[in-house]
């Protein structure tokens, strides 16, 4: 499990460089107006907000912290089926060394299946980021 450990410090490494994507528009803003739109991880200003407090929420790494994680990482996607850092947000969720410690609703065999499918939809969605491919290679492994 080291080697997932470490597969997961990379995939939030790489995270970080997916929150900075900044639309053409920005370059032509002043710093302190621009930097609200290079964090921005969705279009849509609920799923955006939805994802940062998840994502915080995972952060804390406690069983509380990855508990509400997945709760606002699950809103952010409900509101944009095509945000893939929430997609990737779940992934390292149920990935986590410390959610063994969260109450989850899901057996075992439920929890697999929502990792794989998290790893199968960043795929579909944008299959060259390496956060995907950081994902595939970890279901792989496993397999």
């Amino acid at each position: 499990m080291a080697s997932a450990s470490l597969l997961a410090a990379s995939i939030v490494a790489s995270i970080h460089q997916l929150g900075i994507r900044a639309t053409a528009n920005s370059l032509s803003l002043s710093t302190p107006a621009a930097k609200p739109l290079l964090n921005r991880v969705s279009q849509n200003t609920k799923a955006d907000k939805e994802f940062w407090q998840g994502w915080n929420c995972y952060r804390r790494g406690n069983a509380e912290g990855i508990w509400q994680g997945w709760e606002h990482l699950n809103r952010a996607i409900a509101l944009d089926r095509k945000c893939t850092a929430a997609y990737n947000g779940l992934f390292e969720v149920l990935g986590a060394p410390k959610s063994g410690t969260a109450r989850w609703p899901f057996t075992a065999q439920e929890i697999d299946v929502k990792f794989r499918d998290a790893a199968k939809k960043l795929m579909e969605l944008d299959s060259t980021m390496a956060e995907a491919h950081a994902a595939q290679a970890l279901i792989d492994h496993f397999d």
